[in-house]
């Protein structure tokens, strides 16, 4: 892995070194767990704002993949009740 800098304010900086330290994590992996939630967050937020056509169309176009034994999910495609 190759390594670079970014440029922060040190404001910023000494503000994820703080968090960093609370978590007793190193800088590197805090920033990681940072975007990683951050990014979950944004896949939630797009999930909220889903339409039912929407999420039908996806869920077409990935191969009609359902997860085993996961009614909530058929049952929104087929416009029913789960169970």
């Amino acid at each position: 892995m190759s390594l670079t800098s970014i440029k922060v304010p040190q404001e910023l900086r000494d503000r994820v070194s703080r968090l960093a330290h609370q978590r007793r994590m190193s800088q590197h992996a805090n920033l990681n767990q940072l975007l990683k939630e951050a990014e979950e967050k944004e896949s939630w937020r797009r999930m909220a704002t889903t339409s039912a056509h929407e999420y039908r169309d996806a869920f077409e176009e990935d191969g009609n993949q359902l997860d085993e034994d996961y009614d909530a999910e058929e049952s929104t495609l087929l416009g029913e009740e789960a169970e």
